[in-house]
């Protein structure tokens, strides 16, 4: 029969209680990180929304990766904070990522700015809408 201390024991509770309580964010934090990500999420999407018919291809696809980036960060915080209301929020994102995906290589910016746009718009409208349903007061989100 192998000994085990007592102090194992405890070791292995203590650990248990750190693991449970830092798996879960406070409400507060978890909507104070979600606000940080949708202002964050606000300014990729503006600097997408203000390209114009001088903006290159290349920018267009950095400002892209960068909005895409800033909507995984805002799905992640927004998981942590567990509200459905964010559907509306995620219908919208679908609708911008098939508007930016189905930009072709040939068409220019021009040409894919007015649907974008429009997408952008809607996106913007249901974030704002999520948004004024959490206290982002400090994050004008």
């Amino acid at each position: 029969m192998r000994y085990r201390s007592p102090l194992v024991g405890v070791a292995l509770v203590l650990a248990a209680g750190f693991v449970g309580a830092g798996c879960g964010e406070s409400t507060a934090d978890a909507e104070k990180s979600l606000c940080a990500d949708l202002a964050t999420l606000r300014a990729s999407v503006q600097t997408l929304a203000d390209m114009d018919s001088s903006s290159t291809v290349d920018e267009f696809k950095d400002a892209r990766k960068n909005v895409q980036r800033a909507w995984a960060d805002t799905q992640d915080a927004a998981a942590n904070l567990g509200d459905e209301r964010f559907d509306d929020v995620q219908d919208a994102w679908d609708d911008v990522a098939d508007a930016m995906d189905n930009v072709d290589d040939k068409d220019t910016l021009a040409e894919a700015h007015d649907e974008i746009t429009g997408k952008l718009d809607a996106f913007d409208d249901a974030k704002q809408e999520f948004g004024s349903s959490i206290d982002c007061s400090d994050a004008n989100a």
